[in-house]
């Protein structure tokens, strides 16, 4: 007998979270290079067929492109979860525990603005390039389904600046701490 969708639908929500929870173990020099514990990294199964929502863990709110540009540039923000297009991210996996993310309805990859390596630097939506380090993201378990996603070329977090609750709050990159705001677990 064939399950109902949503069974199916279900089981592959599950089989993601256990895949998720059972993180490799992360080198001693990743886990200085983001100033934490010893860190784990997500599995590097995550291609671009798997497509997640981003959730921060201190508002519980959706890492979005606001106003679901598909500029190159658009801001990035936090806003409630509502299953948008613009709030589905796929993961490119590269190599070495580095990935892109792109966003579903535009097709462009979260970056920091013209690569500032600066606390509190805009993340926006650029068109994707494999080569552009600004657009490459490592992602660090702290625990709780939790991950740091900190940027190659600056080695800092992804965050939601002043760890505002808000909808509409802006993301940004800081030095990373494992602060809550910087805290995201993916979501199906």
């Amino acid at each position: 007998m064939r399950e109902p969708r949503s069974m199916q639908a279900l089981l592959a929500v599950l089989i993601v979270a256990v895949a998720l929870a059972l993180p490799a173990a992360a080198s001693r020099a990743d886990a200085q290079a983001v100033g934490g514990p010893a860190f784990s990294t997500p599995p590097s199964h995550a291609g671009p067929a798997y497509t997640f929502i981003i959730v921060a863990r201190h508002s519980v709110k959706c890492l979005e492109v606001a106003d679901a540009s598909t500029e190159d540039g658009a801001n990035v923000d936090q806003r409630t979860c509502d299953g948008s297009p613009n709030q589905l991210w796929s993961f490119l996996y590269l190599d070495d525990n580095r990935y892109l993310m792109v966003a579903r309805h535009s097709g462009k990859c979260l970056e920091v603005a013209d690569a500032s390596v600066a606390d509190g630097a805009n993340v926006v939506q650029g068109t994707c390039d494999a080569t552009a380090a600004n657009q490459q993201w490592s992602f660090y378990y702290v625990g709780d389904n939790s991950y740091l996603a900190v940027a190659r070329h600056s080695r800092k977090c992804l965050e939601v600046a002043d760890a505002s609750v808000a909808d509409g709050a802006n993301v940004v990159q800081g030095t990373c701490d494992a602060a809550a705001n910087q805290q995201w677990s993916l979501g199906y």
